[in-house]
Parts: structure tokens; C-alpha cells; sequence
């Protein structure tokens, strides 16, 4: 492996993410009930966005884990049984797993679906500490790319286990918007929010960057793909080559990718990073496309609450997302730290009751506990009914209202 790959692996870490290990309840929820939870999580690594120069000899597939290895014979044996077709849903026409031994464009790879399995078997875990997975009410939602939808499968076969595979039930559904954001996806406000975010990047750029960004941006794509790339775009063919252990490419003149060309990426990313999460315009923003999905986190909490009073099963609801998904909703959670959210990052959320039945919450986010650092949970435990009225407040003091439409048509300058 070349000192490249050494010195700069936080491109792999950034790709990857952690894990963590399952953490155990804290004291503040002994004696409560749990209700449900919800786990919202970006898909696996996957290939390039766009067409590398060397993609034909690029394999995505050839690092495959034991736990890679034991899901493709389990799966073949439970589709050959029949089994499957209730995991399906509407996406009957998806292949189970990555198509290609090479590298497909946007298309999950072998590590992408370990890393879920692996995300699937850590919730499993803690979700068992509380409840039996076998007795849980499962509902599972994809957008409509083959990553997440492989990402959703893998994701589940974690989390339910070999054994209860072939007894459970599970409702799949496909989703339209990659924020989760249905009936609020559209405002206007957060579209001009955006575009002022996206120029203020653009204008972080200094001469010296984009010089080297657009002469790795040739050699990864080659002069015509290279026309049509941005920063996001080299990030993203450095990751694909570095994380499925490939060396880093050279150009048909030998000029190579080397521990400098990564060190200016580095710089710059950093600066993007650090620009993001300080930018009131982002967090503005932020809010906005986070709105709808934060309504699907109370309401999951009032539904839950009334399944308990009819002594139904706990529930359990699974998003596959993107990056898109996270970034809204980790930054107005304030579980953000500037980076874009890395493949098979998750959040899960928690619901608990107590005798008076009133409704608290627990985040978790890479398996570690981050509830007390959550925005509006102003105390341990953190209450949904203050968590609603803090959120509402803080929309409030931001735009100067709570209401979603009027917000929305509101312009950019005239913003409290």
C-alpha cells in the first residue's frame, strides 16, 4: 500500500464511518416502557458518480468480508425458497445484490452492503436489549436506487437475523423524495437558501486549489469527463479508488494523483467543512429540508404511543436514505459537524413511555448516545411534548413564525 493510502486515510474513514458498539439504556429510562424506534441511514459505499477514466479496470467488488460472503449464500437460498417476495415490495424488478464483479456507476459494492449489514446488526442489538425483534411491527422505506434499495435488504437482514428471516413480516414501501420530506417538500425560501449556501462554497475556491482540483479532476476522468466535474465530484473518485484499496490513478502522461495533489483536497475540504457548519444560511436552509422528516419523528411518536395504549407490538420504521437525508436533518438535530454524512451513517430514534404515559425520546447516532447534545431536548429525558414545543419555538425565532407554508414564501432578505 503506498504511503498515500497511510497518510491520508481519513478519505476512508470519511467513506466508511464508524460503528461503534452498542450502547446500553441509561438510568434516566429505568422503569419506562419502550414504545418503538425509527433509524434513518445513508446507503453503502457504492461506485462513482460519474464515469472514471479506468472504471473498466476498477473492481468495487473484491473486498467481501465473511459476513458478505454468509448473506449471499443465505439470500440465494431464501429466494430460491420464495421467501424474498415479501421483502420486494414494489421494487420486484431489483437484483438482491450488486450486479457487477467490477464497478458500476452509483451502484452499491460488496463493502457497501457489509457496512449495513453491519449498521442492521448493531440496531438489532440494542433494539433487543428492549424488546423482541421477532414481536416488533416493521415497516421499511427506500428511495428508488438500487443502492438504497440493497442497502435496505442488507440493512435488514442485521437486524432480524437468519432465523426470524422467513417468519417475519415486513411492509416495504417506495419513496419519492430522498429528504423524506412528502407533503412539505416544496418551499421556495429553502431553494434560494441553497443557491446562496452553494455560491458561498463556490467563492472558497482560491486559484491555487482549483488549479490542482482541475488537474486531478483530468486524470481522474480525462480531459472531455473532466469538463463536466466538480470538487464534490474528485472527493469522490479519490474515495472510490482509496476505499476499495486501488491505487490512486496517473494519466495517459503519466502525471499522477500524489500525497500533495490529496493534501490540497484535504485543505480545501476542511475549509468547505468548516464554512458549512458555521454558515446561518446553511443551518436556515438546513431547517427547512429537515421539516417534513422531523414531522415523521413526532408523529411516529404520537402512533407509537397510541399502538401501546391497544397493547399492539412495539414499532419499528426503517428509512434508506442519502446523504441528502442526513445532512438537513443531523444539522437541525445539531448531531453535525460539517462533513458530509459517510456511507452507512445512521440515526436511530427511540421511544419510550413512562406511567403517565407521556412520550420521551432517545437518539443514537453511529450506535453511540447523543440525546443530551440533540437540539431542542432541554433535559434528560428528553420529553417529545418539549421536544415539539422547542422546535416550534426555534423555527419561530429563526423565520419569526412556525407556520411551514408561511415560511416558505418568504424571501430570503426578509428573514429575521
Amino acid at each position: 500500500m503506498t504511503n498515500t493510502f497511510l497518510k491520508y486515510a481519513f478519505f476512508v474513514i470519511a467513506l466508511i464511518g464508524s460503528y461503534g458498539c452498542p450502547t446500553k439504556n441509561n438510568d434516566s429510562f429505568n422503569g419506562f416502557k419502550f414504545i418503538g424506534a425509527l433509524i434513518v441511514f445513508r446507503h453503502g459505499a457504492r461506485g462513482p458518480l460519474s464515469p472514471l477514466r479506468n472504471l473498466n479496470q476498477i473492481n468495487c467488488n473484491q473486498m467481501q468480508s465473511q459476513a458478505f460472503k454468509q448473506y449471499t449464500t443465505f439470500l440465494k437460498d431464501f429466494i430460491t425458497a420464495g421467501h424474498f417476495e415479501k421483502f420486494e415490495g414494489p421494487f420486484l424488478s431489483y437484483p438482491a445484490l450488486p450486479l457487477s464483479s467490477k464497478c458500476s456507476l452509483n451502484d452499491l459494492t460488496s463493502l457497501g452492503v457489509s457496512q449495513l449489514i453491519s449498521v442492521g446488526k448493531l440496531a438489532g442489538q440494542r433494539i433487543s436489549q428492549s424488546s423482541n425483534i421477532s414481536e416488533i411491527s416493521l415497516k421499511a422505506f427506500s428511495t428508488r436506487y438500487r443502492r438504497t434499495v440493497q442497502s435496505l435488504w442488507a440493512f435488514l437482514y442485521g437486524f432480524i437475523g437468519e432465523n426470524n428471516m422467513s417468519s417475519m413480516q415486513v411492509n416495504v414501501q417506495q419513496n419519492q423524495a430522498v429528504t423524506y420530506c412528502e407533503p412539505y417538500c416544496k418551499c421556495d425560501l429553502a431553494s434560494q437558501l441553497e443557491s446562496r449556501h452553494d455560491l458561498m462554497l463556490t467563492k472558497l475556491l482560491g486559484p491555487a486549489e482549483k488549479s490542482t482540483l482541475k488537474r486531478m479532476a483530468h486524470i481522474l476522468y480525462g480531459t472531455e469527463g473532466a469538463k463536466n466535474v466538480g470538487t464534490r465530484h474528485v472527493k469522490d473518485g479519490i474515495l472510490t479508488h482509496i476505499c476499495h484499496n486501488i491505487t490512486l490513478p496517473c494519466s495517459v502522461s503519466d502525471k499522477c494523483i500524489n500525497n500533495a495533489d490529496i493534501a490540497t483536497a484535504q485543505s480545501f475540504l476542511t475549509k468547505e467543512s468548516r464554512a458549512t457548519l458555521s454558515s446561518k444560511t446553511f443551518k436556515q436552509m438546513a431547517l427547512l429540508k429537515a421539516y417534513g422528516i422531523i414531522q415523521r419523528i413526532m408523529q411516529f411518536g404520537v402512533n407509537s404511543l397510541g399502538a401501546h395504549k391497544k397493547s399492539e407490538s412495539p414499532m419499528f420504521f426503517v428509512y434508506s436514505g442519502h446523504d441528502m437525508t442526513l445532512e438537513p436533518l443531523l444539522s437541525t438535530l445539531s448531531v453535525y459537524g460539517g462533513v458530509p454524512p459517510s456511507f452507512a451513517t445512521n440515526l436511530l430514534v427511540e421511544y419510550y413511555v413512562d406511567g403517565n404515559f407521556e412520550v420521551f425520546l432517545k437518539f443514537v447516532f453511529n450506535a453511540e448516545e447523543v440525546t443530551e447534545n440533540v437540539a431542542y431536548c432541554d433535559d434528560l429525558p428528553c420529553s417529545l411534548y418539549r421536544f415539539k414545543s422547542n422546535y416550534e419555538n426555534g423555527l419561530k425565532h429563526v423565520f419569526g413564525t412556525s407556520n411551514f407554508l408561511n415560511i416558505c414564501n418568504k424571501h430570503f432578505e426578509k428573514i429575521p
